[in-house]
């Protein structure tokens, strides 16, 4: 029950980030991100460690998708101050993915398939969800655009989450 409760709770909150950002709420689904983890972190022996590896996600995240705003492969519209640096609710988002990854293919899935896969999807679909949604634009064509998102996913969490598991 704890399992499913908590992945439910990633998926709400992933899907918080963006239909908060499209009303103007970008806090909304980090607020949520920090509720679940609050209660995940409660649960875990070593919370610390679990402490550093959200913020080793969520740094990845924010350096991966400021560097893919700052070379101009898309944009948010979400009225985020700075143009250049990914809004929160996107960094929460890297941070759901590296959560939801390593609870469905446990703690060394960096060397599997499936993690891949898995990004390549799960980097495709939030941002398809954003582009419909009106938070998120291509700067690129969209078939450049969709390859670059799938690329940066199926390749950076695999990356991620070979580090995460080795965080002390």
């Amino acid at each position: 029950m704890a399992v499913a409760a908590r992945r439910l709770g990633w998926i709400l909150a992933g899907l918080a980030c963006a239909f908060g950002a499209s009303r103007g709420w970008g806090g909304l689904g980090p607020a949520l991100l920090a509720i679940v983890e609050a209660f995940r972190l409660r649960s875990l022996p070593h919370p610390r460690r679990h402490l550093r590896r959200l913020a080793f996600a969520a740094l990845c995240g924010a350096f991966l998708e400021s560097s893919a705003v700052a070379f101009g492969f898309y944009g948010y519209a979400a009225g985020w101050p700075v143009w250049w640096i990914a809004p929160g609710w996107v960094i929460a988002i890297w941070v759901i993915g590296a959560e939801l990854s390593t609870d469905i293919f446990g703690h060394a899935p960096a060397f599997s398939w499936k993690t891949p896969v898995f990004g390549m999807i799960l980097g495709v679909s939030n941002f398809a969800m954003c582009l419909a949604l009106g938070v998120s634009r291509f700067i690129v064509p969209l078939p450049v655009g969709f390859l670059f998102v799938g690329l940066l996913w199926a390749l950076c969490l695999p990356l991620l989450l070979s580090v995460w598991s080795d965080i002390i």
